[in-house]
């Protein structure tokens, strides 16, 4: 699959379950993939249930959403 990213393009993340923007957790990159932009801790919070939508500037064009689980894993951050 070729996803191409492009200055006209946005992505909106939206948090399934609370509706609220998770833009400022994740990202797209000019590849495609799916990036975290801050550092997410399992301890707060171990899986993210984002719906992810697309508009283009250029054409005006919104996307339906698609939607996708992220799973968080552990690592052994705290000694014992």
């Amino acid at each position: 699959m070729s996803v191409f990213v492009s200055s006209t393009i946005e992505f909106l993340f939206v948090d399934t379950q609370q509706n609220e923007s998770l833009s400022n957790l994740f990202s797209i990159d000019s590849q495609g993939f799916l990036r975290t932009i801050a550092i997410l801790d399992r301890e707060l919070k171990s899986d993210y249930n984002l719906s992810i939508y697309i508009y283009d500037s250029k054409l005006k064009l919104n996307s339906l959403p698609t939607t996708i689980l992220v799973q968080i894993l552990d690592e052994n951050d705290n000694l014992p």
